[in-house]
């Protein structure tokens, strides 16, 4: 059937384009504004065929350099990929996601149109909204920056900590926000469900646990829920959770990177001891990325776009504060404490848990003001102002 004969009006031309699809704007016979998602032509006919292509090159770079040899994430990613493919697949995403989320009534996703919708065309609810990236246009409507930021990391943070089901390309192309008609208030909409992944019920408990360990400082629990999660250098695993460095007994810093005097001082045997440091961390990193649940890999390119989203927003909210309570929030929720003694257990548990995160949180607001002092005086370098750029860059590439 032509698009003339389905919708009663049908834009020929492409308002977006992407890398497996366009979109088109239309009308349908019952006068409904829709986007009809159209995936190319011949896109999954060249899919194995590319995977293939990219399987051969990853597995010739491996044979020359043995430390770069990243064909093991191909193999993990292909199936998840793949799925992306099958528009009826992201249908259902977006719908699971919308029960997922319920709780927060400031979340929107557009509905489906399934009596127009197959595995290559899409047709969902029109939506009228700006990117969340666009700092003038949240401004013209009057909304809230901080109240933006919170709903985002929140709404993520609860996918991670409570379902497991977790959005992996949450770039601000795929993040609207329009101005609620009930509370006069920003709502935001999710766009763009194919790509997720599942982390299974005992990987989410075991990453709240995780992330309530590294909050507590307790070392012994750190090292617990790390290996549940199969990784065994828990350490660096944990800062790559929080995204900053974790202050525990056992680990204390042993250079100053800010201290470029030291650096200068090294003699050649110290530098040459400090390379091979930072090649023991690649090798690390890659132990880790290898060894976690493939689903970790999505949540961490989730956690990185979310940050760079925060930082266009000037981090108007603590993001690992809001992480920290929906961790402590997805234990518990499961939890069936029926006996008093139990549930006073729990009340204590939560309380000693949200007093160290806010503590926390008032330690990091009292460092980051006196970085800006030592900055502006010329004490450090800045390099928030590089790392900003940076990660507008690497948004605005992604939107």
């Amino acid at each position: 059937m032509l698009p003339e004969e389905m919708f009663q009006s049908f834009e020929s031309e492409a308002i977006s384009a992407a890398s497996i699809a366009q979109v088109h704007k239309a009308v349908t016979h019952e006068g409904q504004e829709v986007a009809v998602k159209v995936q190319y032509i011949d896109l999954q006919d060249r899919f194995h065929g590319d995977i293939k292509t990219v399987d051969i090159l990853l597995y010739l770079i491996g044979l020359m350099h043995e430390k770069f040899d990243f064909s093991w994430v191909l193999k993990d990613l292909a199936h998840t990929l793949e799925s992306e493919l099958d528009f009826e697949n992201e249908g259902r995403n977006g719908e699971k996601c919308a029960r997922d989320l319920k709780h927060l009534d400031y979340l929107y996703v557009p509905t489906i149109h399934w009596n127009k919708t197959s595995k290559r065309v899409l047709t969902a609810e029109w939506i009228d909204g700006i990117k969340i990236s666009d700092l003038d246009g949240i401004k013209k409507m009057g909304l809230s920056i901080k109240d933006i930021n919170h709903k985002l990391c929140k709404c993520f943070a609860d996918q991670i900590f409570h379902s497991g089901f977790v959005h992996a390309d949450p770039h601000p192309g795929n993040v609207y926000v329009r101005k609620s008609e009930q509370s006069g208030k920003a709502e935001l909409v999710l766009l763009d469900h194919g790509l997720y992944d599942y982390l299974k019920p005992n990987q989410r408990k075991s990453l709240c646990q995780l992330y309530k360990a590294i909050v507590l400082k307790d070392e012994a629990n750190m090292v617990k829920y790390s290996n549940e999660l199969g990784v065994k250098e828990w350490y660096l695993f944990s800062c790559c959770l929080v995204q900053r460095m974790v202050y525990v007994p056992s680990r204390p810093y042993k250079f100053n990177f800010f201290d470029f005097s030291a650096l200068k001082k090294l003699s050649v045997i110290g530098k040459k001891a400090l390379m091979e440091e930072v090649m023991t961390l690649h090798d690390e990193l890659n132990d880790i990325a290898r060894s976690m649940p493939t689903a970790m890999h999505w949540i961490f390119r989730n956690l990185n776009t979310i940050r760079a989203i925060s930082r266009i927003h000037g981090h108007p909210v603590d993001r690992h504060y809001i992480m920290g309570k929906s961790a402590i929030d997805g234990l518990y929720k499961d939890e069936n404490r029926t006996s008093f003694l139990d549930k006073i257990k729990s009340i204590w548990s939560r309380w000693v848990f949200d007093y160290k995160l806010q503590r926390e949180s008032f330690q990091l607001w009292a460092q980051r003001r006196l970085l800006r002092v030592l900055i502006y005086f010329g004490f450090v370098p800045n390099f928030e102002k590089l790392e900003s750029k940076y990660e507008q860059q690497m948004v605005e590439r992604m939107a």
